[in-house]
C-alpha cells in the first residue's frame, strides 16, 4: 500500500541553489544570518549578489525605552558590541555585494562600524548615517575613502561642516545630499557643502530649522541643481531677533523667484500641512518630534526614503 511506501526525506544541503536564493529573497537580513548556519548549501546560498542589495540596520531591536528629544540619541557598549557583529556577519555572507547601507536611527555609530562598513562595501551607492555623533573626522575619513562610488549621502547633522563636506567632496561624487538638522542649517553650512560638493543635484533638507539666507545662497551658487525639498522646515530670518516661521507663504518673492529654475522645489503649504501647522513650540526641541516614529526615513524625493 503507498501508506506503507517510506517517503524520502530530502537533505537541505541537496536542494537546487536557485530555490534556495530564492527563498533568502524574501527574509529579511537577521533571519538570512540565522539560517545560513544551517548547512554549507544555506551558507553559500546568502552569498548570492541578489539578496544583498539594502542592508537596513533598523530591524535589529534594542531596549532603549524613552528616546531623548535632541540628536544625541542613545547607545550602550552592549549594543554597540551586538551592532557590530550583526553588521560583520551581514557584510561577510554579502561578499561585497551591497549597494545600500542604513544605519541605526537610535544607536550611535562609531569608527569601529564605519571603517567595518567600508572596508567590506566596495560597490556602495547609497550611504545612511542618521547617528554618528561618536565618529571622529580620522575615522569618517578612513571610512569615506573606501566609497569612492557613493552617490547618496544621509547625515543627521553636520558638526564640522568644511572638513566634512570636504572629506565626502575629496573621495565621492554624491548626486545626493539629505541632511537632517533640529539645529540651525546656515550659510556655513551651505557654503561647506557648495565649496566641496558643487555638483549636487538633489538636496533635501526636510524637518530642517533653515535660514533664508542660506536658501538664497543654495540657489544662487548651485547651478546643477535640479530638485530642493524644504518641505515641514522651519525657516528663520536673520535679525537681532530671529523670526520663525513656516511654510511657502513665509518664504518670499525673491527666494520663490530663483525656485523657478528648478526641475522640483519642494515646500509646504501651511495651512494645507497638519506637520507645520503647530508653529514652533520651543527652539531646541520644536523639530526633534518630526524625527520619532521613523519620519525620518520617508521623503518627499523618493530616491532618499528608506
Amino acid at each position: 500500500m503507498a501508506g506503507n511506501k517510506k517517503s524520502k526525506v530530502r537533505n537541505w544541503a541537496d536542494m537546487y541553489y536557485n530555490i534556495l536564493v530564492r527563498i533568502f529573497m524574501t527574509l529579511n537580513f537577521l533571519d538570512v544570518i540565522f539560517v545560513s548556519f544551517v548547512c554549507k548549501s544555506c551558507n553559500a546560498a546568502p552569498c548570492n549578489p541578489i539578496p544583498w542589495e539594502t542592508l537596513d540596520l533598523t530591524l535589529l531591536k534594542f531596549n532603549i525605552g524613552n528616546t531623548p528629544r535632541r540628536l544625541t540619541t542613545w547607545s550602550d557598549n552592549k549594543s554597540s558590541e551586538r551592532q557590530l557583529k550583526v553588521l560583520k556577519s551581514a557584510l561577510r555572507l554579502s561578499c561585497g555585494n551591497l549597494s545600500s547601507l542604513v544605519f541605526h536611527f537610535s544607536l550611535f555609530v562609531n569608527d569601529d562600524h564605519s571603517i567595518c562598513a567600508a572596508e567590506r562595501t566596495p560597490r556602495l551607492k547609497q550611504l545612511v548615517l542618521p547617528t554618528w555623533n561618536l565618529m571622529t573626522l580620522t575615522g569618517f575619513e578612513t571610512a569615506i575613502r573606501n566609497w569612492v562610488g557613493l552617490e547618496s549621502l544621509v547625515v543627521a547633522y553636520i558638526d564640522f561642516p568644511f572638513q566634512i563636506m570636504k572629506l565626502v567632496g575629496s573621495y565621492c561624487n554624491i548626486s545626493q545630499l539629505k541632511v537632517m538638522c533640529p539645529s540651525k542649517f546656515d550659510v556655513v553650512c551651505t557654503r561647506a557643502i557648495v565649496a566641496y560638493n558643487p555638483k549636487l543635484k538633489i538636496l533635501s533638507l526636510q524637518c530642517t530649522t533653515v535660514h533664508k539666507k542660506a536658501l538664497v545662497f543654495i540657489m544662487s551658487e548651485m547651478e546643477d541643481l535640479e530638485v530642493l525639498n524644504v518641505s515641514h522646515c522651519t525657516f528663520i530670518d536673520d535679525s537681532e531677533r530671529p523670526i520663525y516661521s513656516y511654510g511657502f507663504e513665509q518664504l518670499g518673492e525673491s527666494i520663490v523667484a530663483q525656485a523657478l529654475r528648478l526641475k522640483e522645489f519642494l515646500v509646504c503649504a501651511r495651512q494645507l500641512c497638519d506637520m507645520c501647522a503647530g508653529g514652533v513650540v520651543d527652539e531646541e526641541v520644536s523639530i526633534w518630534h518630526r524625527f520619532e516614529k521613523e519620519i525620518w526615513r520617508k521623503d518627499k524625493v523618493s530616491s532618499l526614503s528608506y
